[in-house]
């Protein structure tokens, strides 16, 4: 890349010092980059800009090494980003697991309560139901040119069968209501125990000790070499059962976020280090433990 395109990448005039430029290079990466939401390829036209422009006005300094400055600084920033990206994605993964390892049976138990309602409302206010089925049988039998002791004892006949279905309606009513109802309960019990779980491994994973043991028990051996996001998921798949009661979030929240979030704890915590490569016009991060 040319100087004049370098400088009109960045958007900075030709009088711009290299901490002016480390400086809009900083501020463009912040709307730019790929976990913004940015294109990989702008992102890797920017820092080529950069490069370019901090190398042509490396030999102007005269009283400190420009090049040691201008590294200090940006170190700084990216730090300074990479901990507020971090901060955000590990805010992020804990509201998505709080709410998918709750969303079904929220949506089961809701389900539960509202055919419970419907059944109870159905026993008290459905009683005459059956009324409306025999009233009809009556009303054929009367056309029936019988006796009147024969039409009594048919009429008394009904009645007997009519009250026999109102007592099975509100019993079967009552019966769907009380099941439905149980059933509700034990949803919340569950929810409850699932919102305790989640609050465990959050509690747990920010210690540093059981953050770095579960990457350990993950990875086995690939811990010692540069890893990616994709790489973790793939060993919390295969061995999520090695999590103990931990695992059983996989099914309700997906492996993707529980390695983002142990991920990016371990980031937070200085467990590991974090790489970001363009590699032909492609974004990735990798890993690497940066502890003994």
């Amino acid at each position: 890349m040319d100087l004049e395109e370098a400088y009109s990448t960045l958007g900075v005039t030709r009088d711009a010092t290299n901490e002016h430029v480390v400086r809009k290079f900083r501020e463009l990466s912040r709307v730019i980059h790929p976990d913004r939401g940015g294109d990989g390829q702008e992102m890797a036209r920017l820092i080529e800009a950069r490069d370019t422009l901090i190398e042509h006005l490396a030999p102007s300094s005269e009283l400190v090494p420009v090049n040691a400055v201008v590294a200090i600084v940006e170190k700084t920033m990216e730090r300074s980003s990479l901990a507020e990206r971090v901060d955000r994605q590990i805010g992020e993964a804990k509201i998505e697991i709080r709410e998918l390892s709750t969303s079904r049976l929220r949506r089961r138990r809701m389900l539960a309560g509202v055919f419970a309602a419907i059944a109870a409302a159905a026993m008290f206010l459905g009683s005459e139901v059956p009324d409306a089925i025999f009233s009809l049988q009556a009303g054929a039998q009367e056309l029936v040119n019988l006796p009147q002791e024969q039409r009594d004892q048919e009429r008394a006949r009904i009645d007997a069968h009519k009250q026999q279905m109102k007592a099975m309606w509100s019993v079967g009513c009552f019966g769907v209501a009380i099941y439905g109802g149980i059933f509700a309960w034990f949803l919340s019990r569950r929810v409850e125990r699932a919102e305790a779980l989640v609050k465990d491994l959050e509690e747990n994973i920010s210690n540093k000790s059981t953050c770095f043991a579960t990457l350990k028990k993950l990875l086995e051996h690939n811990i010692e070499r540069d890893w990616t996001l994709i790489d973790l998921v793939s060993a919390i798949d295969d061995k999520h059962y090695e999590l103990g009661h931990w695992g059983s979030l996989v099914h309700e929240v997906g492996s993707f976020k529980l390695a983002s979030l142990i991920t990016n704890t371990a980031v937070q915590l200085g467990l590991i280090k974090v790489r970001e490569e363009f590699v032909d016009g492609e974004f990735s991060q990798r890993y690497s433990i940066s502890v003994g």
